[in-house]
Order: structure tokens, then C-alpha cells, then sequence
């Protein structure tokens, strides 16, 4: 969530220094739907063992109406923002493509009639693009029943040659399935691999530990950091992502670095490249928590707990905050540092909502 609050608010700052797919090629997404997989694995399956999987299923399909809900309100919400006067909500209800300057409607409806446009609203093929993941997440709510049933009757190998049949054959041939929004930045058909891969990882978790405390447990987890390592000096080499003071490395040359980056590590496509480096940092940074975790809570857990246990109110609040953070001309200057105030005094706005409840009872977490 802190990363999401520092990409979407799109203005230079020392954060950048952090963010950026600095330790690696992965971005917010990525950990947004490991981590949904990997924790619905790990819950359900007492779930199911109590109340049966019937029960958990409807229980999941709730959560995806429960999306859906929330994704349609701020579609709504964000769409009827262009009508308040003196309010510029551009940065929501607009798309600027950075590499020539042209700025994109996202409730365009050319050509359209009022039906069309009302169509278009409840399939979520509009909304503000900060947003746009939460279509994927609708979907994957309705996926995640049929992945545990499979598991619960010991068909792993069944998951196994479907997600990943279906990988492989979007990355031979790149494929929509639908036309909601979230699929211009998020393929279906390749991101759903990350999250039934968390939630395989989840549900076998303890095997997943038992592994890691064997014998094989260092030797794996040094290759592991290895591997981190080369895939984050990779990273830092990339001529296009616009780091402060320009802390690039400049050893990697931009036609192979863009050759492999393509191939290997398309974000709309997960390639195959960003889907293991997503496992990659996860496990290094889980590594790191589990060694580091009572100095890292005792300094900074306050607020990063409640932040994550809230995470879709917060997804929801953040919005408002990027509109305004886009209306304050002192933000619009190249002074990272400045820059980087704001944003804490944003997340810490956030906190004490969070802290406070505010808005509870209408949007839910």
C-alpha cells in the first residue's frame, strides 16, 4: 500500500529512491496478487475443514460482489467528480500517455449512446486508472473457489497443467478475454498464474516452511539471493524509469536492456521473467521480516499493520488524496524532497483515518 500511495500520486520524489522496480522488475501489483492468493490460501482451507468448502465458496463470492460493489461506486463516484465546479479531477478520469503527450478520456463513450455508456459502467471498462486492478481482483474472487476445491481433493497436479497451460498459451498467443478496463494494463489469462500460485503456496504452506528449515534450506534460499541480486542489478539499469539525481546504473546498454526487458518481463503480459522475480523479492523480503521482524515492528509496524489489514478502504481513500496532491501547484515542482514531505503527510492522513475508523461503515476494508 505504500508503494501503491507513491506510484499513483505521480510526482517526483526521494521515495523514488525505494520504488521504481528498484530491487528488481516488479511493481505494486505483483505483491497486491501474490499476497491475495498466498493468504487466501492459507486461511481457507480451516475454513473449509469447519464449515465445508460450499460455505467458504460463498463466502469468497461475496468478497467478489463486495468488490464489484466498491469498483462500481468509485467508477460512479469518480466519473460525477468532472461536474463539481472548481474541482479538478482530471488526474482520475484521465489518461496521459507520458511518451506522446496525449491525454485519453477513460469514460470516452465517441460514438455511443446513453445505454452503451450505463453498459460500459457496469462492466468496469471506465473508472479512474489507479483503480483499474480491482476488475482483475473481481474476477480472480470467482476463480479462487474453483482452485481450492481442486486442492482439497488432492489434484495439484490438475491446477498445476491448467494455470499454467493457460499462461503459456497467453504468452504464445496474447489473448483479452474480456473487455473491462483492468485488461489494458492486466492480462487475465497470464496474471491469474501469480495468483493461484499464491494461493497453491498458501495452502501447502507448511510444507512450503518445512522445506525452507530442511537441509536444503540455506543452499535454496542463497541461490534465491543470488538470483535477487542479478535481477535487482538488472533492474537498476533501466534507461527509461525516471530515478532522482539519475541513481541508474548505465552497464547495461538500452537496446539489449529493452530487448530482454520485452521478452522477458512484460508487465501487461507477466512475462515469464516478472513472475518469477515477483516469488523472487517476495521471498528475500520474507526472509528479511522473519529474521529482522520484532525491530521492524517495534519501529515501523504501527502504521504498516493497520495499513495493510485495511487495505481495500485505504485503496479506496488514497484516490481522494491524489486528487489533491495533483491540485496543490507546490507539488508540481521538481523538489523531491518537498515532494516526499507530502507524501508522508498523505500517508499519515491516512493512518489516523485509518486509526480513527473514519468512513467505516460506508466503505468497507
Amino acid at each position: 500500500m505504500f508503494m501503491v500511495i507513491i506510484a499513483h500520486i505521480e510526482i517526483p520524489s526521494a521515495y523514488h529512491f525505494l520504488t521504481k522496480e528498484r530491487f528488481g522488475v516488479v511493481s505494486e501489483p505483483e505483491a497486491f496478487i501474490l499476497l491475495s492468493g498466498l493468504v487466501i490460501g492459507l486461511i481457507y482451507p480451516a475454513r473449509i475443514a469447519a464449515a465445508g468448502w460450499a460455505l467458504a465458496a460463498r463466502k469468497l463470492f461475496r468478497r467478489g460482489a463486495q468488490l464489484y460493489a466498491v469498483s462500481l461506486g468509485v467508477v460512479v463516484a469518480v466519473y460525477l467528480l468532472r461536474f463539481i465546479p472548481f474541482l479538478n479531477a482530471s488526474v482520475l478520469y484521465t489518461f496521459t500517455d507520458t511518451r506522446t503527450g496525449i491525454v485519453y478520456d477513460l469514460y470516452d463513450n465517441t460514438g455511443g449512446d446513453a445505454l452503451s455508456f450505463i453498459r460500459n459502467m457496469l462492466i468496469l471498462r471506465y473508472g479512474p486508472g489507479q483503480f483499474n486492478i480491482m476488475g482483475l481482483f473481481v474476477v480472480l474472487m470467482l476463480v479462487a473457489p474453483l482452485v481450492l476445491w481442486t486442492l482439497e481433493h488432492r489434484m495439484l497436479i490438475l491446477v498445476a497443467l491448467i494455470s499454467g497451460g493457460i499462461y503459456l498459451y497467453n504468452a504464445a498467443n496474447p489473448t483479452r478475454v474480456t473487455i473491462a478496463q483492468f485488461e489494458n494494463a492486466f492480462s487475465l489469462l497470464a496474471w491469474q498464474a501469480l495468483f493461484v500460485t499464491g494461493i497453491v503456496a498458501g495452502y501447502h504452506w507448511q510444507d512450503v516452511l518445512r522445506i525452507a528449515r530442511g537441509r536444503f534450506g540455506r543452499p535454496l534460499l542463497a541461490v534465491i539471493t543470488i538470483a535477487f541480486l542479478v535481477l535487482m542489478f538488472y533492474s537498476l539499469n533501466n534507461p527509461w524509469i525516471d530515478v532522482p539525481y539519475d541513481m541508474r546504473l548505465k552497464i547495461i546498454g538500452e537496446d539489449p536492456f529493452n530487448q530482454i526487458y520485452a521478452q522477458y518481463f512484460s508487465r501487461v503480459w507477466l512475462g515469464i521473467g516478472r513472475l518469477l522475480n515477483a516469488w523472487i523479492v517476495f521471498a528475500v523480503f520474507y526472509a528479511l521480516l522473519t529474521r529482522f521482524w520484532k525491530g521492524f515492528n517495534r519501529v515501523v509496524g504501527w502504521f504498516f499493520i493497520p495499513i495493510g489489514q485495511a487495505s481495500l478502504y485505504v485503496f479506496v481513500v488514497h484516490l481522494f488524496y491524489v486528487m489533491l496532491m495533483a491540485n496543490i501547484p507546490l507539488f508540481q515542482e521538481n523538489r523531491i524532497w518537498i515532494n516526499a514531505l507530502g507524501e508522508t503527510v498523505v500517508m499519515l492522513a491516512i493512518w489516523l483515518m485509518v486509526r480513527y475508523k473514519v468512513l467505516f461503515r460506508i466503505i468497507p476494508r
